[in-house]
């Protein structure tokens, strides 16, 4: 018997137009939407849920093989526009050195212990690829590279959270340091969506979205990007720092994010998709701070929230007016 078998059709089919208006440009799977259940009752305590029998989510166990290079990026997200809202969120990545050739259609799945890389989950699934979008850029200054190595997330148990990941570009494969470097930004259900060019480790990036993340963006606002080495360690990852503008930066900021790498001996585990509902639970409380309609059929989510500690999700919560 599936999840929606036990909560029935109206109520899951609710869930899921619910996250599909929060993430408007990610496809919400039955598998986030199973998974908003299991976090509903045993993490929120959904009174309407306790007598139903939905199996609790599962942490997954790290599978042998080849040993990679892990971090968890400690991701602070400050909201500047009202209702105003800082939480720090924690997202697994695994490093892991790009192939260089092969494309979506020809490269294979490579396993991990911390999860499944996936050559569809990235915009630039090889440094061939990678170079054949880049290459031409007249105000790059270097040539091909010959070693590209990406930090980001895998995907595990077919879940995956795709906020952020970077390309490591070294003009050389001995180089003990980057030359350049790419972001891609993604969905918090899983898809890789754009990706900025950095044209040396100093550029700040700016440019236009072009995709909508959440139910508060707009393909027309701005990104601004910069990335740092450790400087102490010029091949591990220092610092990542986001603004998201409305206009061309500094117009009109309503965001910041700032990451940073802290390297792991092991994998730290986590369902991907407990990370998608609680992104969604965020976003939901900040529009129902603003007092922003949904536009849905009674929403269940919303219900949800209106009884949920809004200290688990934030340091600090989004401001109810009155």
């Amino acid at each position: 018997m599936t999840i929606q078998d036990v909560v029935g059709t109206d109520r899951y089919e609710s869930m899921r137009r619910a996250l599909q208006a929060i993430f408007p440009d990610g496809q919400v799977t039955d598998a986030i939407v199973d998974v908003g259940f299991q976090v509903a009752k045993y993490e929120w305590s959904a009174a309407e849920l306790q007598p139903l029998n939905i199996p609790p989510l599962g942490v997954p166990k790290a599978a042998s093989g080849e040993p990679y290079r892990y971090y968890l990026a400690n991701a602070t997200h400050s909201r500047m526009a009202a209702p105003g809202s800082v939480f720090t969120g924690q997202l697994p990545v695994i490093r892991f050195q790009l192939p260089d050739q092969g494309t979506t259609q020809t490269l294979p799945v490579v396993s991990t212990p911390a999860g499944d890389l996936f050559p569809e989950d990235r915009l630039l699934p090889s440094v061939d690829v990678l170079w054949a979008t880049y290459g031409g850029d007249p105000l790059l200054k270097f040539g091909r590279p010959e070693r590209v190595e990406m930090i980001g997330p895998p995907r595990l148990s077919d879940a995956r959270f795709a906020a952020i990941s970077v390309y490591l570009c070294y003009a050389r494969s001995a180089d003990p340091a980057p030359s350049f470097f790419i972001l891609e930004a993604g969905l918090a259900t899983g898809q890789a969506r754009m990706s900025y060019l950095g044209r040396t480790m100093g550029a700040v990036i700016v440019a236009q979205t072009q995709y909508k993340p959440t139910a508060f963006s707009q393909t027309w606002h701005y990104y601004q990007g910069t990335f740092t080495m450790d400087a102490s360690a010029p091949d591990e990852p220092g610092w990542l720092k986001v603004k998201v503008c409305e206009g061309q930066p500094p117009t009109s900021q309503y965001l910041e994010v700032n990451v940073g790498y802290q390297k792991l001996d092991e994998p730290t585990m986590t369902n991907p998709f407990h990370l998608t509902i609680a992104a969604g639970a965020r976003v939901q409380a900040i529009a129902d701070a603003l007092g922003v309609p949904s536009g849905l059929d009674q929403q269940w989510f919303l219900r949800l929230l209106a009884a949920v500690d809004l200290g688990q999700l934030f340091s600090t919560p989004p401001q109810r007016p009155g």
